[in-house]
C-alpha cells in the first residue's frame, strides 16, 4: 500500500466529483509534491504517516463550494477521552478509519482533520480532498461546502484549554493559508441540512470564541509598526499643533526646534 505524505498538503490533479450521498468510490493515489511548511508554534502537528501509512482517500477538494470547517465530536457513549498520548490517538484514529473503510465502504476516515485534548492536530485526509462527514439528502454537497474537523472529546467533556488553542491556530495557520477567505467555522449540527447532536454544546461554544486574531505573525507585526507609525505621527503633529499656537498668540518662548518642525511642516504640505 503506498506510504501517504507527511503534511497538511496541496494535492495536485485533476477533479473527480464525489456521489450524491458524499463519498465516491477509492480513488487512484494522486500525485504528492510533499509537505507545505508548517508554521512553528506551540501547537503540534502530527503528519498522517504518525497514526497510518494507507494512501488518503476522497475526491479532489476544488474550493469552489467551501465555506469553512465543520467541527465534530467521536459520539461514542464515551463520556471522556482525557489527555492521551499520542500513540492511543493514533490507535483510535486507525480503529475509525476501519469502522469507516470496512463498516461504512467509504474511501478513507471520513475527517480531515483531528484535533485531540494536548492540543495536537492530526492529519487525516487532509486539506485537499473533500471528506464524507456532514452530507445530508436535503444537502448531498456538505462536504464540498466544509472540512471536517473531529474534537476528540466525550460526550461528558469539556474541550482543554490546549484543544481551544490548536484549533484556532490550525484555523489561522494551515487553514486560512491553504483556502483564504474561507473563515467560516461552526458545528456539524449547524451545518444546513444537519439533524444531529453533534459536536455536542462545549464544542459548539468553543467555535463561538477565537482564542485570538486571525493575523499570521507577520500581520501581527505589520500591525505593531502601523500602530508605532501612527503614535509618532500623532505626537509630532500635537508638537506642531502647539508651536502654531504659540506663534499664532506672538508668544516669544518657542524654541528653535518648535519652529523648524512648522517650517518642516509647511514645506511639506507646500511640496
Amino acid at each position: 500500500m503506498a506510504t501517504a505524505a507527511s503534511d497538511f498538503d496541496v494535492d495536485p490533479g485533476p477533479f473527480t466529483a464525489e456521489d450524491r450521498a458524499g463519498e465516491a468510490e477509492p480513488l487512484p493515489d494522486l500525485p504528492d509534491p510533499g509537505p507545505v511548511p508548517v508554521p512553528q508554534a506551540a501547537t503540534t502537528y502530527m503528519p498522517r504517516s504518525a497514526w497510518t501509512s494507507t494512501a488518503r482517500g476522497g475526491a479532489q477538494l476544488t474550493g469552489t463550494k467551501l465555506v469553512g470547517l465543520a467541527c465534530h465530536w467521536p459520539g461514542s457513549t464515551t463520556d471522556a477521552y482525557g489527555v492521551e498520548s499520542a500513540a492511543t490517538v493514533a490507535g483510535r484514529l486507525r480503529a475509525w478509519r476501519q469502522f469507516h473503510v470496512e463498516d461504512r465502504g467509504w474511501s478513507d476516515i471520513g475527517y480531515n482533520f483531528a484535533i485531540d485534548q494536548a492540543g495536537r492536530v492530526w492529519d487525516l485526509r487532509g486539506s485537499a480532498r473533500v471528506g464524507a462527514h456532514c452530507a445530508s439528502p436535503s444537502n448531498p454537497d456538505a462536504n464540498h461546502e466544509f472540512v471536517g474537523v473531529l474534537c476528540i472529546v466525550g460526550d461528558r467533556e469539556q474541550p482543554t484549554s490546549a484543544m481551544a488553542v490548536a484549533l484556532w491556530d490550525f484555523r489561522r495557520d494551515v487553514f486560512l493559508r491553504r483556502w483564504p477567505g474561507r473563515g467560516d467555522i461552526r458545528g456539524h449540527r449547524e451545518v444546513p441540512g444537519a439533524q444531529t447532536a453533534c459536536p455536542g454544546n462545549p464544542v459548539i461554544e468553543l467555535t463561538n470564541n477565537p482564542q485570538e486574531q486571525d493575523m499570521t505573525p507577520e500581520q501581527a507585526a505589520q500591525l505593531a509598526q502601523v500602530v508605532r507609525d501612527t503614535a509618532y505621527i500623532r505626537e509630532q503633529n500635537i508638537s506642531i499643533a502647539r508651536a502654531v499656537i504659540k506663534l499664532a498668540s506672538g508668544s516669544d518662548d518657542i524654541t528653535a526646534a518648535e519652529l523648524k518642525a512648522v517650517q518642516d511642516a509647511a514645506a511639506g504640505r507646500d511640496r
